[in-house]
């Protein structure tokens, strides 16, 4: 190996050393100076480079948004994020991310799963310092306004797969917003050797207006019967999942009837 080394150096010689660097200097010179070439470097930090509309820089946070679900904290893998309370501007406090940028390798994975779209990736890429704390941020030290962030999508909320819910109520217990409700479906019950009925199937039922889309009940659910979806409606709206409503309906009429 070293034997190839020192005969391609001996085959560069003087014109390779010296007259060939010098010449594609002064044809680059050439080329950005009389014949309008575009250099190959920015006056930094005068210039600055165009960036994409996807580039990755430091972390923003719309506060208005953000609906403390957690979801960005639990799926960080550098663990640079961390829920606290904090002033929210009118004298009240608000759970929401806490920020360690000098931790942030900027993979994006929190803004891919933040339900509410409270989280993005900012064109900021001028990140240095000489103290590692000065890259610690409460939630209001790294906030967006919302007129500076894209615009919100819909929420996405949990959807049953009712073919695959076995009623074990893990989704409900997960759940630290009570939003579930596990409900009976009359006529499920099946009958034993005994002549004796067992108990009726359970589903749950979700009052979207109290979710805050942290797909905890997702992650719960053993048999894969959740899966979160965009929704730009309400529970009241009978075209979310209707036959779930049709069942609380059906409850509801037993209910009254005892």
């Amino acid at each position: 190996m070293a034997d190839v080394l020192t005969s391609k150096k001996k085959r560069v010689g003087l014109l390779g050393y010296a007259f060939k660097p010098m010449w594609i200097s002064l044809r680059t010179l050439m080329r950005t100076s009389f014949a309008g070439g575009k250099p190959n470097t920015l006056l930094y930090p005068e210039e600055k480079i165009d960036l994409p509309d996807d580039f990755r820089g430091e972390l923003g946070l719309v506060m208005d948004r953000c609906v403390g679900c957690e979801s960005c904290a639990r799926v960080c893998p550098n663990k640079c994020l961390d829920m606290m309370e904090d002033d929210i501007g009118d004298g009240t406090t608000k759970w929401m991310p806490a920020l360690d940028l000098a931790q942030c390798m900027f993979c994006g994975l929190c803004v891919e799963a933040c339900p509410s779209t409270a989280l993005h990736m900012t064109n900021r890429y001028e990140t240095a310092t000489q103290d590692r704390n000065e890259k610690i941020f409460r939630p209001h030290e790294w906030a967006l306004k919302p007129e500076d962030a894209p615009d919100q999508k819909p929420f996405p909320y949990p959807e049953l797969y009712e073919i695959n819910c076995t009623g074990c109520g893990a989704c409900d217990r997960a759940c630290p917003h009570e939003v579930i409700d596990m409900v009976s479906i009359p006529g499920t019950a099946k009958k034993r050797p005994n002549g004796t009925f067992g108990p009726e199937k359970k589903i749950p039922i979700f009052d979207y207006e109290l979710c805050v889309s942290c797909a905890l009940c997702v992650d719960a659910c053993p048999f894969d019967a959740l899966d979160m979806l965009p929704r730009s409606t309400t529970a009241s709206d009978p075209a979310v999942q209707p036959q779930l409503q049709n069942v609380k309906v059906e409850q509801t009429k037993q209910e009254v009837s005892a």
